[in-house]
């Protein structure tokens, strides 16, 4: 399982060495008990489902308790109450038993798992109270694929596993750049040399100075497609947090942390055209669904054969990102799908219906075009008040309908759900403040349109959004 993985740098963390050099000495006595205390990543983090099908294979019975307490991610109780860490760390910890009865080969162990929620003395006299013969242990019947140790609920499974996963719709991709020198080499204003424009967060487009020698991982084998017209579809392949909302576009170079606060729930990007600076893939490269000048789609050959069998309609790749883009935007998507969304790639579905398929992609288009603000759909005004000349943005705050950025200046009638809205892992708007806080920016003029600018857009999104949702619930 970890050949199939890009990037193994989660297993080189501390604890699953101490979990694996454990297993390694079990592996050398007949029978015996691991009891351990780590973080609880690896009970259903994607990369680490080799890892488990290898202990299930060695052990016989094995024991989770889920102790939760990620404040990395805000993780609340069920019930929406606090939930705190047993230790004073952000990452969440469990408690893992991994029993031995004898030294017979390729078991199958039974995964017994169990939750616990709530603050933290709560979870002291719960734990003081309790002994693994005690627990009221779930019995978990892993799946084959992800083998995961905890609770997952697939019953809206339906078609979904056999749809298209992104990265078998697109041939080429990349996770987003990463500097590793923010400060020297990302910045407001344009540089002199290398200069390009830079999707640094969402809707806050800066410069990056796009020097291969300088940019640690500047991803230019992929990249360079985004330094002349394209349109990259951008997409975690994981995460942490409820409810998804980890889709976005660029038509620039981007940054890892696009659309998600975390490098390890990293920006992929998707480049719907590739130039001729890409290997062409092996095939008839009449094919594509678009060739051009040396220009062509980017997507994969089996994707095209499917899409050219599925329709009567020759579909343009505009057309099709348009369909993908409105799909993500489902609420009914994105709350059915949700642990399938937590764990890989999404998979889309496409309609039976043509003529849906056609109204989800101008609906889609649209979508686009606003989220790149090449169209404002203009029905908010959000006028700038207070008494001063004071434009510097010291403070960020919302109380009904204002958005204050120092004590004397705020724009008003912004609507709650706007100022609330995310992508990704940001509170957009309050992301958008905090940036500038952070580099004690004064707004300009041209700040005040942006402003006005991403609330109109947010807006539309969120009514758009409810349109789609009317398109999909039914079939999706």
């Amino acid at each position: 399982a970890v050949k199939l993985e890009r990037n193994i740098q989660p297993l080189s963390d501390d604890y699953i060495k101490f979990i694996r050099f454990a297993h390694w000495k079990m592996e050398k006595v007949e029978r015996g008990v691991i009891g351990i205390i780590t973080n609880n990543s690896f009970i259903d983090g994607l990369i680490h489902r080799g890892m488990r099908q290898e202990l299930m294979k060695d052990f016989d019975e094995i024991y989770i308790f889920n102790l939760h307490g990620n404040s990395r991610i805000g993780e609340k109780c069920p019930d929406g109450t606090k939930d705190e860490n047993v230790f004073d760390i952000m990452q969440g910890v469990c408690i893992s038993f991994f029993i031995k009865k004898s030294s017979a080969e390729n078991k199958q162990a039974k995964v017994f798992y169990q939750d616990l929620h709530g603050l933290r003395q709560v979870k002291y006299a719960e734990l003081f109270g309790k002994t693994i013969k005690t627990v009221k242990w779930k019995k978990l019947k892993p799946d084959s694929n992800y083998h995961f140790f905890a609770l997952k609920d697939f019953s809206s499974n339906g078609n979904y596993l056999n749809c298209f996963k992104i990265n078998e719709i697109f041939n080429l991709y990349t996770s987003g750049i990463k500097t590793h020198h923010d400060n020297e080499l990302i910045a407001f204003k344009p540089f002199k040399t290398n200069n390009q424009l830079y999707n640094y967060r969402p809707f806050d487009i800066r410069f990056i100075e796009y020097d291969l020698k300088k940019v640690v991982r500047h991803r230019n084998s992929i990249m360079q497609n985004m330094l002349k017209d394209n349109l990259g579809l951008c997409i975690t392949r994981q995460v942490n947090r409820e409810p998804f909302h980890h889709s976005f576009i660029s038509d620039c170079l981007t940054d890892i942390c696009f659309v998600s606060i975390r490098t390890k729930e990293s920006a992929y990007i998707f480049s719907l055209y590739t130039y001729n600076e890409n290997k062409i893939e092996n095939g008839n490269g009449n094919d594509y669904l678009f060739k051009e000048d040396g220009k062509r789609d980017n997507f994969t050959k089996d994707f095209r054969h499917y899409i050219k069998s599925k329709y009567l309609e020759h579909f343009s790749p505009n057309q099709i990102l348009g369909y993908i883009y409105a799909v993500l935007h489902s609420p009914t998507y994105r709350t059915k799908y949700i642990e399938f969304l937590k764990i890989d790639f999404p998979r889309i579905p496409f309609t039976e219906d043509e003529n849906k398929f056609q109204e989800l992609s101008i609906i889609g288009e649209k979508l686009i075009n606003a989220h790149l603000m090449k169209e404002i759909p203009a029905k908010i005004t959000c006028p700038l008040l207070g008494g001063s000349n004071n434009f510097k943005v010291e403070s960020v705050n919302f109380d009904k309908g204002k958005v204050w950025f120092n004590n004397e200046r705020y724009f008003d009638n912004v609507p709650e759900d706007v100022w609330n809205f995310y992508i990704g892992g940001y509170q957009v708007l309050e992301k958008w403040f905090k940036e500038r806080k952070k580099h004690e920016i004064t707004l300009t003029p041209d700040d005040f349109s942006h402003f006005r600018a991403m609330v109109n857009v947010i807006n539309f999104t969120i009514k758009t959004m409810g349109i789609i949702n009317e398109l999909t619930k039914e079939w999706i």
